[in-house]
């Protein structure tokens, strides 16, 4: 008896250690020819960015490392655009160790793509080809390689989750989300099929959940990479709106909204949305004819759009009656921002509004909109003050708002986690109170709203 159970362990090691050699590759050659077509980047930041709003001062970093692709034989190297934004000094390292200075050749902000040219003296032995994202499907394995945390030359390997997720970001990418595990460090980086052709660029990860990163598909980068090599930036087109997919929240704050369409959770001032009617509670239903249901059905629509096209919008009003408007787009804006009260009633169901209390410009909640959202634990009352916010982020300090300006910065610094959750502590009191009265609360909450 103790023989067979002998015999059946070592067949059993031996089926394992066949399979744990099998390569995730189709060829074998395959692995060393991406190791030597991906890069590792490290981009330093000596300048300051100094401007005259201190509201709006860009948080500098001293430094940032990611990955790169080798996408010629002329040694072009496309990336992550967060990897290197603001850098003054980009050091680009091959598989074999060796550091090469390089600069940033063109970039796009909104689909956060840059490409690189080192300076002089690196061989090329070998880049990778695009392959079309058009037929990715969820299920179907990929590959990362890179160099997470600076281990180089690193793969892993795991399966789309799934294709076309919009709602996530500013709106400007359909991102390939895949189960990979993905580290700092692999921003930048390819997501590879069996064959190791690149099907997109690694973006993002959430760090608030396990097993979830995105991915730039290839075709939108090989279009943003032929615009830069052709200096025909795109003029990302904006309609100046934020929009959210309809849920359960949204129908116990509104009842009676449609069956359909998005819903309209901010507009930006002078948008060419506010211009043409729209505002906060519309709902969108239709984009040039074709109907709208989830983001996915306005972002299908607007991509094609540049700055300066008309997009003809269908949306029912506070009131419920169908308007049909052409609106002109304007170009997106990096700093696009939607007013605080629109953030205030949308996510988390109260109406704010300025007063001034003992000669200072204070916010006041005005009314409770949504009773039922006190399940998240901020348990606003009717006339309470907002005395000081401190912002998500570990260093983050307490401020006073006294402006709209001031309370928008505080409100975009809160948003954390790749732009997934809102977080941020809030004293707030009666009027009357003595700072002794006030009280502390947190924000946590998921934000589900993007801009077209």
């Amino acid at each position: 008896m103790k023989q067979i159970v002998i015999i059946t362990c070592i067949g059993a090691v031996c089926i394992q250690g066949a399979y744990a050699l099998e390569s995730v590759f189709k060829n074998d050659d395959t692995s060393t020819t991406v190791n030597h077509a991906v890069v590792g980047i490290y981009a330093l930041v000596t300048n300051s960015n100094k401007e005259v709003n201190a509201y709006y001062a860009q948080k500098q970093r001293e430094s940032s490392s990611g990955s790169g692709v080798i996408m010629s034989a002329k040694g072009g190297i496309v990336t992550a655009y967060h990897v290197v934004r603001g850098a003054d000094v980009i050091t680009v390292t091959t598989y074999d160790k060796k550091e090469y200075e390089a600069v940033v050749t063109g970039f796009d902000e909104f689909c956060d793509i840059a490409t690189l040219k080192v300076k002089s003296g690196m061989p090329v032995e070998s880049f990778l080809s695009f392959e079309s994202s058009e037929n990715i499907r969820p299920g179907h394995r990929v590959i990362l390689a890179g160099s997470p945390l600076g281990l180089a030359g690193s793969f892993t390997a795991g399966i789309v989750s799934a294709v076309n997720r919009v709602g996530v970001g500013n709106g400007a990418v359909n991102f390939i989300q895949f189960d990979a595990a993905a580290n700092g460090g692999n921003s930048g980086g390819p997501l590879l099929d069996e064959r190791g052709n690149v099907l997109g660029i690694i973006t993002a990860k959430y760090r608030y959940s396990a097993g979830i990163a995105l991915a730039i598909p290839s075709d939108l980068v090989k279009q943003t990479i032929d615009q830069i090599v052709k200096r025909t930036p795109n003029r990302h087109a904006s309609c100046g709106m934020y929009v959210t997919e309809m849920n359960q929240e949204l129908r116990m704050l509104y009842p009676g909204l449609p069956a359909q369409g998005v819903f309209v959770s901010g507009v930006a001032k002078g948008s060419p949305a506010q211009k043409n009617g729209i505002e906060f509670g519309c709902v969108v239903d239709a984009a040039d004819a074709v109907p709208v249901r989830t983001f996915y059905d306005l972002f299908s629509v607007m991509r094609n759009k540049s700055a300066g096209d008309t997009v003809t919008i269908g949306y029912r009003n506070r009131r419920g009656e169908p308007v049909q408007a052409s609106v002109v787009a304007a170009e997106r804006s990096i700093r696009e921002r939607f007013d605080p009260w629109n953030f205030f009633r949308i996510h988390l169901g109260v109406d704010v509004s300025e007063r001034e209390i003992a000669g200072t410009n204070r916010f006041v909640v005005r009314q409770i909109l949504a009773p039922e959202m006190t399940k998240y634990a901020y348990r606003f009352q009717e006339g309470d003050v907002l005395y000081r916010i401190r912002p998500g982020g570990v260093y983050a300090v307490y401020e006073s708002p006294v402006d709209t300006e001031q309370l928008s910065y505080l409100l975009n610094s809160s948003i954390i986690f790749d732009d997934s959750l809102l977080y941020l502590d809030a004293v707030i009191g009666r009027p009357d109170d003595t700072p002794r009265f006030h009280k502390r609360v947190t924000f946590e909450v998921p934000m589900r709203s993007i801009s077209f």
